[in-house]
Formats: C-alpha cells, structure tokens, sequence
C-alpha cells in the first residue's frame, strides 16, 4: 500500500524472517543493496500476515510457512532522489514446512534477489539495516528461551 502526502510517500508493508535446520533465511537484494529480510507491499484487501507470505513466497520460493513468532513493525525513513519515502514494515519470524520451493516470482525485481541461510550470530553480521538487527536479536532471544524450554521436558 502506497500513498503520497505533499512531499513524502508513504509505505505499508510485510514480511519477515525464516528459521529451518538452525538457520535464517534473508535475501541479498542487489537492486536496493544490502541483506534484508524479504517483504513487499500490501495489495488492498490482504492482511498483513497475508502480505507477509506472499511476498517471501514470491521472492523467495518458500510457501509452506507457519508462523513462530510476531516480531512487530519496523519504521524507518529514506530518500530516493529529492523524495522522503516513510516505511511501516509488519514482521514475523516463520518455520518452514518443506523444502519444496515454488518458482519466484519472475519480474525485474524478483531476478535482483538471492536466497542466503545464515546462522543466527552471521544473520546478525551480515544484515544491513539496523532495524533487521533489532529484530534478529528478538529472534536470537526467542531460540535460545525455545532451547532453554525444551532442555526441561
């Protein structure tokens, strides 16, 4: 969802992190730079968790998610030019449910961006963004308090 406002646009999106076999799925986004978790825009009548999967399903093949853990939105602001672009970002952590990957998406934007498994501590390195880390250490956070758990049964 997009909308202008004088000088600034403003942007409502969704999306998030995968963990599977100990690792965390974000992508290299070589048309924007950097390593972000993958998200999109809200297309009118989707929630926001809809949004979420969707997006990561077409830019990164993985559809088969459920979700671990809502992690919030992260809101941050850029300029593209002489314009100020202001972006709510809705995230959740997901497991994968399979493997199995569709075909992504194939537009110009989804041929700019690779798949990358990380470790949470290399997720935690490699990200770009400080607003990926923040969530990363929530996610770091909820693995350890998950092993902790399950080292009690």
């Amino acid at each position: 969802m997009i909308r202008k406002k004088k000088d600034t646009i403003y942007h409502i999106s969704a999306g998030g992190f995968i963990y599977h076999n100990g690792k965390i799925l974000m992508i290299k986004n070589y048309y924007h730079g950097g390593i972000i978790p993958p998200h999109g825009h809200v297309e009118k009548g989707e929630s926001f968790l809809e949004t979420a999967k969707r997006e990561i399903c077409e830019e990164t093949g993985y559809c088969n998610l459920r979700v671990l853990l809502p992690l919030g939105k992260a809101v941050y602001t850029f300029k593209n030019g002489n314009v100020k672009n202001h972006k709510t970002e809705h995230r959740w952590l997901f497991a994968l449910g399979s493997e199995k990957t569709k075909p992504k998406l194939d537009n110009n934007e989804s041929r700019q961006l690779e798949n990358r498994w990380y470790t949470i501590d290399g997720a935690l390195r490699a990200a770009t963004f400080e607003n990926a880390k923040v969530d990363l250490r929530k996610i770091k956070l909820y693995l350890q308090k998950r092993v902790v758990k399950k080292g009690r049964k």
